[in-house]
């Protein structure tokens, strides 16, 4: 197995990672092992959660801070759960 991951040692320029997998955890099979894998998730804030907090702290200032707690307002990158691959095969946006 190459670098890039593909057992018969030809780059891999056309994966696509997939778009709107949700915010856990999900089972799929990896573009680039070609095995069946569950994902691991990481959360993290955007553009879009900071967009959020900027609103919420001109329109309600108490609740300028819920967008950073919220999962929904955050980034999820989903990554190959097998320890030899782990590279990202997906994400879900901000508010998606």
């Amino acid at each position: 197995v190459t670098s890039s991951g593909n057992p018969s040692g030809q780059p891999i320029n056309n994966i696509r990672l997939f778009r709107n997998l949700g915010r856990n955890a999900t089972g799929l099979q990896c573009p680039y092992c070609q095995r069946q894998t569950v994902t691991h998730v990481h959360d993290a804030i955007g553009v879009g959660t900071v967009v959020a907090v900027i609103v919420l702290a001109i329109l309600f200032w108490p609740l300028c801070w819920l967008p950073l707690c919220v999962p929904g307002c955050k980034r999820t990158t989903h990554y190959c759960g097998h320890a030899a691959c782990g590279r990202k095969v997906g994400e879900t946006r901000v508010c998606a």
